[in-house]
């Protein structure tokens, strides 16, 4: 008999409370990038949910559980004694694995480049989010085709230390939908701008606005505030925020002081806490360099912070 997950199984755990950690952020980010929509019910998943979804996946491709295996799994996951792939919390369970022959499941791929049709595979398994090893045999690259000379190839190098990213609790996902395109149309500082794909809580839906991390960044945050009281009844004194799991009241000042503004700042901000770990474990620390105004000053001349 194939081991199945029950609803009358999962309904034992509907009223209990995963242990999220990180004071609930694992919850935030489960709801974010795990819970799938369920469109029949228009809701998104609970976590009960998900975990059956998934030990339920995991059967019908083939893991070789019993019936007790099944359920002590679904336990273990539950409570987040352990868990599975990113990849496969969001994808166990669904079409996609068949539709995609449960390539998309996997983390690394392979691949000898001998011929066009290689490349083709290599760039639909890197989409489908692994990485792929590939060799490129002299005796080999002489089949390949002549390409086009002349191309070139742009990249913009981004990551967290470059960007500050906003989020706005909205109460309706109509309202959230406008204020992603109000962000985007209104502003040229804000790079982009988008909404969590389902609820965070009933009703509650998250906006993310990235904006380059400069030390105009506060002004540029006020002007936006000052903006959205003409759509709500807010003032940008009425607003507050949050950082680092610490809700302040919005001002630009108070802003400055907490988040760093330029990439260097964040980066120097990142090693001071990683070298209180560090200590803490025994290991060596890092140096962390303190910019001098003058040479604020010269960075803020060039329009470097």
């Amino acid at each position: 008999m194939t081991a199945v997950i029950t609803q009358e199984f999962v309904e034992r755990y509907k009223t209990q409370t995963p242990p999220w950690g990180f004071s609930g952020l694992g919850e935030v980010v489960y709801l974010r990038t795990y819970s799938r929509r369920l469109e029949e019910l228009d809701r998104n998943e609970t976590w009960a949910e998900t975990v059956q979804r998934c030990v339920n996946g995991a059967v019908e491709i083939g893991t070789p559980l019993t019936q007790e295996q099944a359920e002590k799994l679904y336990d273990h996951v539950f409570n987040l004694r352990g868990s599975f792939s990113g990849r496969a919390l969001w994808q166990l369970g669904t079409p996609l694995i068949k539709q995609f022959n449960a390539a998309s499941l996997n983390n690394c791929y392979f691949v000898n480049i001998e011929k066009v049709e290689d490349f083709e595979f290599l760039f639909d398994h890197l989409m489908l989010g692994g990485g792929v090893g590939f060799s490129v045999e002299r005796a080999k690259i002489h089949d390949l085709p002549k390409v086009l000379p002349n191309v070139k190839i742009t990249h913009e190098r981004s990551n967290d230390a470059d960007i500050i990213v906003l989020s706005f609790f909205v109460r309706d996902k109509a309202a959230a939908k406008d204020l992603v395109s109000w962000f985007e149309k209104g502003y040229d500082f804000v790079l982009d701008a988008d909404q969590s794909p389902g609820e965070i809580k009933p009703n509650r839906f998250l906006v993310y606005v990235e904006m380059r991390r400069r030390t105009a960044s506060p002004g540029q945050i006020q002007e936006m505030l000052s903006d959205l009281s003409t759509l709500t009844e807010f003032d940008p004194s009425d607003w507050t925020m949050v950082y680092k799991n610490k809700e302040y009241p919005w001002d630009p000042e108070t802003f400055a002081k907490l988040v760093p503004l330029s990439p260097r700042d964040y980066r120097d901000s990142n090693e001071k806490d990683l070298n209180e770990w560090r200590i803490a474990a025994g290991m060596a620390t890092k140096p962390v360099y303190e910019t001098t105004p003058d040479i604020k000053s010269i960075q803020s001349a060039a329009g470097i912070i």
